[in-house]
């Protein structure tokens, strides 16, 4: 189950999904529901509070052997997603000093400076891998962890190893 939601003034040109798939938006605002792409059940309903329920509903029904099965799915996408971090992380790794500077190489940086209770405000579409890869979410039910919000950006100074706070712009 996948829940998306796409920022304001995004339009895609193709569905993101499969031509088969059952898509259901869950959504706080009807003007969002299946503004983006088709959806098979649009649902006008609070996100978190559904999300929830559905998932109790779930594991209310099912047998002990669905139970089983859908941990060893959980077990093998797990260890799939850690592998496919450690390569990225990796290939991150051997580009750490390329110029210009990689995003993330900024986020790794960036990563090493914030406090714990930071949270991160990321507007873009292309660099949220490379973020998310250095400043992972850690809490349940939290998005990330860390803010650089538009307001405060934290900019590079001239040094890989000084950074500087600037109001509005890098």
């Amino acid at each position: 189950m996948w829940y998306l939601r796409f920022p304001r003034g995004v339009s895609l040109l193709t569905n993101p999904f499969r031509t088969d798939a059952k898509i259901i938006h869950i959504d706080l605002d009807p003007y969002e529901i299946a503004k983006s792409h088709p959806v098979t059940l649009g649902l006008l309903s609070d996100p978190k509070l559904t999300l929830k329920a559905l998932a109790d509903a779930v594991t209310d029904l099912a047998t002990p052997a669905q139970r089983e099965a859908a941990a060893q799915r959980a077990d093998a996408i797990g260890a799939a997603n850690r592998r496919e971090l450690a390569e990225a992380r990796a290939r991150d790794e051997g580009e750490m000093n390329a110029v210009p500077l990689r995003v993330a190489a900024f986020a790794a940086e960036l990563a090493r400076h914030l406090p714990q209770d930071a949270i991160l405000f990321d507007e873009s579409l292309t660099h949220f891998p490379e973020l998310t890869r250095w400043l992972p979410p850690h809490a349940s039910g939290s998005f990330s962890r860390r803010l650089a919000a538009r307001s405060a950006s934290v900019c590079p100074a001239r040094s890989a190893s000084s950074w500087r706070t600037r109001n509005g712009r890098c």
